[in-house]
């Protein structure tokens, strides 16, 4: 705008923050920062911005892995701007890392092999990077999995689906795993 250089542009201190944040991602450890959502200025051009808002997601796989990211977004975050525009933060849902423990693995072995007897195929196992009930009940000495349902794909896309036949048989293969979850000694 007109008054550049009298104004404190947030935008561009929000943007420069988040480019520094968005460098922490780590595909190698499952670390990653996505921005979701950002806002600032009034639809106008010819303004400095006085305010800025960003939604930022982050995914960890372990818990160690979280706090260290989080340690890293809080010294960015509070480093000062060249331009002194001031950030403020907080945190609206600090999902913890879903880890499963080895006391899971023989059961989701188990629930693999049903589904594979009933639909001859196994259906495979893996982090999906998520976040859910389970993330905050996951912990050693504690049985948890999640993805028991129907198969399908795409998730949280337009692009969407379920496999229909998969619903039968997968029903048919949780009564199997809870049948045996009941015999067991």
């Amino acid at each position: 705008g007109r008054a550049h250089r009298n104004g404190k542009n947030a935008c561009f201190a929000v943007a420069d923050k988040l480019a520094q944040i968005s460098k922490l991602t780590d595909y190698r450890k499952d670390v990653t920062v996505s921005v979701g959502w950002m806002s600032g200025g009034q639809n106008k051009y010819n303004i400095v911005c006085g305010h800025a808002e960003a939604k930022v997601d982050t995914r960890f796989a372990t818990l160690r892995d979280g706090r260290r990211l989080h340690e890293q977004m809080d010294k960015i975050l509070r480093a000062p701007h060249p331009s002194l525009a001031t950030t403020n933060y907080e945190i609206e849902d600090d999902c913890p890392a879903f880890s499963i423990s080895p006391l899971s693995k023989p059961f989701v072995e188990k629930y693999r092999s049903i589904i594979k007897k009933i639909e001859g195929k196994d259906p495979g196992a893996k982090n999906s990077g998520g976040a859910a009930d389970t993330n905050y009940l996951s912990r050693e000495g504690l049985v948890v999995f999640d993805g028991l349902g129907a198969a399908g794909g795409k998730i949280h896309t337009a692009d969407e689906y379920l496999t229909v036949a998969s619903l039968e048989s997968r029903a048919e293969a949780f009564a199997q795993f809870l049948q045996f979850l009941n015999d067991r000694p």
